[in-house]
């Protein structure tokens, strides 16, 4: 009998942070003429294409600055094998959300009474029993 490893993955809590950074403007590019050559049975296309600055000290800026604004996005998150988990901006909006729903439920419970939660426990309580009868549920 072979035993096989299961390797497990941990995603820590936090929000998870896709970064694709992009300068548009102030470069366009001009596409050659295309060759197609057959090689083996497969076409392949070859082409050159030429990169156009307008303002090159303008574009070096927009690299710089684009370089030190992911650096800086980079150094407060943690890198995983899922991307960039900033833990502090997942618990900005873990407690921002938080204090959302504590207003409203305050502020329901100032206007109307516990019934509803009453029927709602009650309601869940006979679909578990119906679920368990039907044995869709095994306890």
């Amino acid at each position: 009998m072979s035993k096989s490893k299961i390797y497990i993955s941990t995603l820590r809590p936090g929000l998870l942070v896709n970064i694709k950074t992009s300068i548009k403007g102030n470069v366009s590019y001009d596409k050659g003429e295309e060759k197609v050559t057959v090689r083996k049975g497969v076409e392949i296309s070859e082409w050159e294409t030429t990169k156009f600055v307008q303002d090159p000290a303008e574009q070096e800026a927009a690299v710089e600055i684009r370089s030190k604004a992911r650096n800086l996005i980079v150094g407060v998150c943690a890198v995983s094998e899922f991307g960039l988990l900033s833990p502090v901006l997942g618990f900005v909006t873990a407690f921002v959300a938080a204090v959302i729903a504590v207003r409203w439920m305050v502020g329901y419970l100032q206007n109307h009474s516990l019934a509803i939660f009453g029927w709602y426990r009650l309601g869940v309580a006979a679909l578990t029993a119906v679920l368990i009868f039907a044995s869709v549920i095994e306890v």
